[in-house]
């Protein structure tokens, strides 16, 4: 079981994850760097759309990025992304076939 910091962290990325403009961002950069410019004209958002959700996901660690001039420069944070997959690889490992398996509840009869 991972420590309640890490399950933080994890929670944090989920709620990042969920919105479908940054997932597509991610998908894009998947493929490569590309500057912040370069994701607003291939999402076909506007600048500073694109930069909005990139300093989310920047901040949830998915994201970094590199100022070389006047560009910004985005990649995908991989160690983080595996993060990520260790965790639910783990999780789906340790879960039974559509986790059927029930556990016996007891009443703590000292608790009443």
């Amino acid at each position: 079981m991972m420590n309640y910091q890490t399950l933080i962290s994890l929670e944090v990325i989920f709620q990042v994850l969920s919105s479908p403009t940054r997932m597509q961002i991610l998908e894009l950069l998947a493929s490569g760097t590309r500057c912040v410019n370069c994701i607003a004209e291939e999402t076909e958002l506007n600048q500073p759309t694109i930069s909005q959700h990139l300093r989310v996901l920047r901040m949830a660690g998915l994201v970094t990025t590199e100022k070389e001039g006047k560009f910004v420069h985005c990649s995908v944070c991989k160690e983080t992304l595996e993060m990520v997959a260790d965790y639910l690889r783990d999780l789906a490992e340790r879960t039974g076939e559509c986790s059927s398996e029930k556990h016996e509840c007891k009443i703590d009869e000292a608790a009443k």
